[in-house]
């Protein structure tokens, strides 16, 4: 029989009745299986579809540049209105979900993605490309929600490793994209790779009747009865079915006015919490960006035919004749997986912190060394390290950010990092096309190598390490206390639960780490 517990309050702000269980314990009990793949793959398939479209503007701007003649400045603005778009989505967006559910806005995101990237291949001026390719950068903002609505179906044994690996699809969808461009640009243009490059929306737009929504968030809006309807399709799935008699605990109803408040955010218990993540997300999204936008550049000016002296014609303007340049993009793009499989790996022992700092001081590393030496060999090592080293840091803080807040604010506050983060991301283009140009070709990477080493250092001034935590669902305004590393050897800080025996001894190890 199973053993109730008494009634007492959880940490995190839910009030436990006998024979009542937290999300994080039902899904520990139902385990990973067959559910989890379903929503990782409808929601990867929309982050793929994210890393596309950022890709493309490496592409995308100097091959629009040389047809229609633009200047440096004209040719930025294809990515900073884009990145504007990405800013105020990602806001919007994740205030829309945290009110309203997440699959709202995963439809939304498919939906105005789509549309607008088609429109923006028939674009007859510059003034209809910049306005469509804003109204994509707003689609594309709301797609993080697919990887906060992920992480609220995993038990915090499994969360760590697979957000990080969901990372994987933003990979794959550069790697697409770059392939994509190699294959069209120098024979079709631009125009057909802006159409091809949707072909991923329509299968998740598709796909949007079979993603089932949040529990966590059906609990915030008192519906407790969907959450566990959810839940117990997930047992069924993954052949652990979730016994009939218990159930989730109801929480606190949160009203739709309540939830996603952006000025919850500031509040005094997550002020410095939030500064501290955005300024993370600022510097990751410059270095990132910075490195995506900078390849093409560096390997066309240094090692593509074009010299010192015309960088302005660096970026790969001759497509007739890049394909090389196509390939060193390719493969330092490639370079990005072991930068996920490195993370993935030791996330769960060494911590998110200290992940996201070693992999911040080893970037700005390789990027110095990139002003040391000119081989095209060894300047693609470093470059594919920086790559790899980058993506690392920017998967785990993906996985950090949605961890450290609560349900009723969690995307409200990944869409305002992320909308934080594109304030690197406009000033990319201005710090790699002008300065490239107006200064020397390698001056970006002296900007990218200090906020890498700035990075590092506000990594291990985050106030909280979510390794071993459960996910909270309400916004504590009492105190935000720096969490120690959980060792292995630690004891459950949580209360006894239903749930004891019926989870293996693994699961118990784990739960515990």
């Amino acid at each position: 029989e199973v053993e109730g517990v008494d009634r007492e309050e959880e940490e995190f702000g839910e009030e436990r009745s006998r024979g009542e269980i937290t999300t994080d314990e039902a899904f520990e009990a139902t385990g990973f299986g067959k559910f989890q793949v379903r929503v990782l793959v409808l929601c990867g398939l929309c982050w793929l579809v994210d890393g596309m479209e950022v890709m493309i503007l490496s592409f995308l701007m100097p091959a629009v540049a040389e047809e229609w003649g633009l200047s440096p400045f004209q040719e930025s603005l294809i990515a900073v209105v884009t990145m504007t778009g990405i800013g105020i989505g990602n806001t919007v967006v994740g205030n829309v979900s945290d009110r309203y559910g997440r699959r709202l806005a995963y439809l939304s995101t498919a939906v105005v993605t789509l549309t607008f990237g088609m429109l923006s291949a028939f674009s007859p001026n510059l003034y209809v490309l910049l306005s469509t390719r804003f109204v994509v950068g707003v689609g594309i903002g709301g797609a993080p929600v697919c990887f906060g609505l992920f992480g609220e179906f995993l038990d915090k044994r499994s969360r760590g490793p697979a957000l990080v690996l969901f990372e994987l699809f933003w990979t794959v969808g550069t790697l697409f994209e770059a392939g994509l461009a190699w294959a069209v640009l120098p024979t079709l243009g631009w125009r057909y790779l802006l159409l091809l490059s949707n072909v991923a929306l329509p299968v998740v737009i598709l796909g949007y009747p079979f993603l089932p929504e949040s529990p966590r968030f059906l609990l915030t809006k008192g519906k407790r009865d969907e959450a566990e309807a959810i839940v117990r399709l997930a047992g069924i799935a993954n052949g652990r079915p979730f016994p009939d008699d218990m159930r989730l605990c109801r929480g606190k109803f949160t009203k739709d006015d309540e939830s996603g408040r952006l000025r919850d955010l500031l509040a005094p218990s997550l002020r410095f919490l939030t500064i501290m993540v955005c300024l993370l997300w600022f510097a990751n999204t410059l270095i990132y960006y910075g490195l995506v936008l900078f390849t093409p550049v560096y390997f066309d000016a240094l090692f593509g035919g074009n010299t010192g002296d015309d960088v302005a014609s660096a970026g790969g303007n001759d497509f007739d004749s890049d394909y090389e340049m196509y390939g060193d993009v390719l493969i330092s793009t490639a370079a990005e997986l072991p930068g996920l499989f490195f993370a993935a790996s030791v996330t769960n022992f060494i911590g998110r912190k200290r992940t996201i700092a070693i992999s911040q001081l080893t970037g700005a590393l390789s990027t110095a060394l990139l002003l040391a030496y000119h081989s095209e060999t060894f300047s693609l090592v470093m470059m594919s390290l920086s790559r790899a080293a980058s993506m690392s840091s920017f998967a785990t803080l993906y996985g950090y950010t949605p961890e450290v807040f609560p349900t009723t604010l969690r995307m409200t506050a990944l869409g305002f990092a992320s909308a934080s983060a594109r304030v690197g991301g406009i000033l990319c283009p201005f710090v790699v096309t002008w300065m490239s140009q107006e200064l020397w070709l390698e001056s970006p990477l002296v900007v990218l190598g200090l906020a890498g080493f700035a990075a590092a250092t506000v990594a291990m001034l985050l106030p909280i390490e979510t390794l071993g935590r459960d996910l909270r669902d309400h916004v504590d305004h009492s105190e935000v206390r720096p969490d120690p590393l959980p060792s292995h050897d630690s004891t459950p800080s949580s209360p006894s639960s239903p749930l004891s025996n019926l989870v293996d001894s693994e699961s118990v190890v784990f739960h515990d780490f």
